[in-house]
């Protein structure tokens, strides 16, 4: 900031003459003259004017002050406490003699220096005649301007206009629109007019429009990209998709061109996982297959649309059906039993309480020879309670008299067996002696 120089106007004070042991009065009142001249100047409006080359400082002090940083802020705080901003003017650098004593002179230049000695020749006229006091309209960088970051708390508001979000089915949202559409082209065209009921083209129709209003809103940029640029934004979900446009439609490319589907079946339009359209399609979906299971309802969705992961979009929807909810049924949970005392206590040697079963039936070779007929047999099982040891032996029948041949095997080789577990009533009914 440069160096301001105050003018002060020029005020004629009455000459005060004194004489020797006493004051000259004034003959309209009893003070002496001295006294009212003193009065007078002290009641006197003093204009005082602060002047400076610095347009920044001058766009600072004429600005707000909450506006700038603190160091700056707190200076001009205290200038506009000691003076106002109409006071300050704005001088050029070459009438400004402040800006001569910064700059440094010499002493034989000084002595011839006017401007420092008598300040701008205009400086003696009128204020007429004085340098415009306006801010020269300089436009200041933001490290120069010394201003705070300005943060803008934004909080958007959307009209909710969308036409898909008045219905609450499916059904109900395409014939409307279908409706819509017939009104509109009946308006138009007065040679062919649609009456009576709805048909399917036009709830086609409906549809189209309906679609074509989701995607505009979800996917934008890779409808923008196919036409513009005939490829999907790196980032989009729809790239393994290879989707393409039919009709301003975006459809699953998929590898069924050849297939005799419908065309809907073979390219199926795409939805976002996450609309108020999708949600109405997929419940659609679920009442017509009879409030179906996910698996029921995603299939029968694709047959005409096709939603990035369907699976999870579905099972999202039907956890909110109440009728669903209403009838699953509880799956009852069964108390389990106390564990058999042979399987709870460590027994001395393995078999000592052991279960068998059998398996289903197999074929038997007697030998390794060739013209050697086969025979029906099965695989006896043999399972420690304790430790879990299997033991495996042939059976050749289902008859009592062979479970006991098998019996002897088994506990010839294992040992004897105190307590036995079988759930066939024939072979539990065997006798068994040793």
């Amino acid at each position: 900031m440069g160096r301001p120089s105050a003018r002060l106007h020029r005020y004629q004070m009455e000459k005060v003459s004194f004489q020797s042991g006493g004051h000259q009065q004034n003959p309209n009142t009893s003070q002496p003259t001295w006294v009212i001249a003193t009065n007078r100047w002290k009641n006197a409006k003093i204009i005082v004017t602060y002047w400076t080359d610095d347009t920044i400082v001058l766009h600072w002090i004429k600005g707000d002050v909450t506006r700038w940083k603190t160091f700056v802020a707190n200076r001009v705080a205290y200038i506009l406490d000691h003076s106002d901003p109409h006071q300050w003017r704005h001088v050029p650098t070459t009438d400004n003699p402040a800006d001569s004593a910064t700059r440094g002179l010499s002493p034989s230049e000084i002595s011839t220096f006017d401007l420092w000695w008598r300040g701008p020749s205009w400086l003696s006229q009128l204020p007429s005649e004085w340098p415009d006091t306006e801010v020269p309209n300089t436009k200041f960088d933001e490290q120069s301007l010394e201003a705070k970051p300005i943060r803008v708390h934004s909080h958007p508001t959307q009209v909710d206009c969308n036409i898909i979000e008045r219905f609450s089915t499916y059904t109900k949202l395409v014939r409307v629109i279908a409706y819509i559409l017939r009104f509109c082209h009946n308006a138009q065209s007065k040679k062919t007019r649609y009456y009576n009921q709805l048909s399917t083209v036009e709830l086609d129709n409906a549809l189209r429009c309906v679609v074509k209003i989701v995607q505009a809103e979800t996917f934008q940029s890779d409808i923008h990209g196919i036409l513009i640029k005939n490829h999907l934004p790196s980032k989009s979900i729809l790239r393994n998709l290879t989707p393409f446009l039919d009709d301003g439609i975006l459809r699953v490319r998929g590898r069924l061109k050849h297939s005799s589907l419908p065309f809907d079946r073979k390219h199926p339009i795409i939805l976002p996982q996450r609309h108020f359209f999708t949600e109405l399609v997929i419940q659609n979906s679920h009442q017509a297959t009879l409030h179906g299971g996910a698996s029921l309802t995603l299939a029968h969705t694709r047959y005409k649309f096709w939603i990035p992961n369907g699976r999870k979009a579905v099972r999202t929807i039907l956890r909110k059906c109440i009728t669903c909810f209403r009838v699953s049924p509880h799956i009852g949970s069964q108390l389990m039993g106390d564990l058999p005392i042979h399987r709870v206590n460590p027994p001395n040697r393995p078999f000592i309480a052991t279960g068998v079963d059998y398996t289903g039936a197999i074929e038997i070779k007697a030998a390794r020879l060739r013209g050697t007929s086969t025979y029906k047999g099965y695989i006896a099982i043999f399972v420690c309670l304790a430790t879990k040891a299997v033991h495996l032996e042939a059976v050749t029948g289902l008859s009592s008299e062979h479970f006991l041949l098998t019996f002897y095997r088994f506990t010839g080789r294992r040992g004897p067996v105190q307590h036995m577990y079988s759930d066939n009533g024939q072979i539990s009914l065997a006798p068994i002696s040793y």
